[in-house]
């Protein structure tokens, strides 16, 4: 069911809290390879023969997870989780951002390529968030994610946000992190972590945002066959850890009535 994770040591087995049944497998698997990745071992799923391993994916592939990943150059899933060709299905934006055209692309993941287990991975030192947090500090508006507008948030509201006023592709971007960035301020988190922690919000509100913006992934979610996890990535250390998991088997009012008590992620 519902289930949280705090920070701490690793080892490469499922946590207690952990999902059980479809995409519990998987995401050990992914912690697997990133205990191997932090302890600089090479996974067993890393195939030595690059020729050989291409050709046996040309045909087809079996991903282990989708992946939301920013698309700063120190962050890689594929290293991070230590996992070789056709491993991951990795959709990848600056901020890691949910738009329509990544939920499109993992409707296609799940539906299509049958993936149980999503991971939406921010990470510490982001840039966009950085600069998210600049603009929430000077009092930028925040600007509407596209394909968002349809968007129900998990305290129940259901009128769509406003559209996004005109701005340049840039500032548009850093405007959809306004909003968990605002939140991070606001939280009173010290200004050595706020960037850290709005990464942290941004990667659940984009969780949340996968299985209520797409009625494909909401049906697989609420069958209990699909499991959503907000992770985050440390840049130093190597680590990721799974900071809020949606787990199948519970309505999305219950569930996001627990998280907006917890976390706070539903941003006004």
């Amino acid at each position: 069911m519902f289930g949280l994770f705090g920070g701490g040591k690793k080892s490469p087995t499922v946590p207690v809290s952990a999902p059980i049944g479809l995409g519990a497998e998987n995401w050990k698997e992914l912690m697997s390879g990133n205990v191997a990745y932090v302890n600089g071992k090479k996974h067993a799923t890393v195939n030595e023969n690059m020729p050989q391993h291409r050709k046996a994916n040309s045909e087809s592939q079996l991903p282990l997870a989708g992946i939301v990943a920013c698309s700063d150059s120190r962050v890689v899933p594929e290293l991070i989780f230590n996992q070789g060709l056709g491993r991951l299905f990795t959709c990848v934006t600056a901020g890691n951002i949910v738009d329509s055209l990544v939920v499109g692309s993992l409707e296609f993941a799940v539906t299509v390529l049958q993936v149980k287990l999503i991971v939406v991975m921010g990470h510490t030192r982001c840039g966009a968030c950085i600069a998210a947090v600049g603009a929430a500090k000077d009092g930028t508006e925040p600007v509407t994610r596209p394909g968002l507008v349809k968007l129900v948030h998990m305290s129940g509201q259901t009128t769509p946000p406003p559209p996004p006023p005109p701005a340049g592709h840039l500032e548009g971007l850093v405007g959809c992190l306004v909003p968990p960035a605002r939140a991070a301020v606001e939280s009173g988190a010290s200004s050595d972590k706020v960037v850290d922690e709005t990464s942290r919000r941004n990667a659940i509100y984009g969780a949340e945002a996968i299985i209520t913006m797409s009625e494909k992934l909401k049906e697989r979610f609420e069958k209990g066959e699909l499991t959503v996890i907000a992770a985050q990535y440390d840049i130093v250390t190597g680590e990721v850890t799974p900071i809020h998991t949606f787990y199948p088997n519970k309505t999305l009012t219950e569930q996001g009535n627990e998280a907006a008590e917890m976390y706070n992620v539903v941003y006004n």
